[in-house]
């Protein structure tokens, strides 16, 4: 009882756990603020630790998480069009 054969998880996770992962598809994920707080400086600093080369490279240790050369950019404020 309590043991499967296979479910649905995130590789990360999986490795922790001396489990073997097979790869269904990539997931992207966006954080949505919205335009008023955009200037606060929590999200500011929210964006920069996003951004940052430190944060770009932790995530590039987690098996099977990777930044982008666009991670704690800014893609859409409808200020600018």
């Amino acid at each position: 009882a309590g043991l499967v054969d296979v479910g649905p998880g995130i590789e990360a996770a999986a490795r922790l756990r001396g489990l073997d992962f097979i790869p269904l598809w990539r997931e992207r994920y966006d954080f949505l603020v919205r335009i008023d707080r955009l200037p606060k400086r929590e999200v500011q600093v929210l964006l920069e630790t996003l951004g940052s080369d430190e944060f770009r490279e932790a995530l590039d240790r987690l098996p099977g998480i990777e930044a982008d050369e666009r991670t704690g950019e800014v893609i859409h404020d409808p200020r600018r069009t």
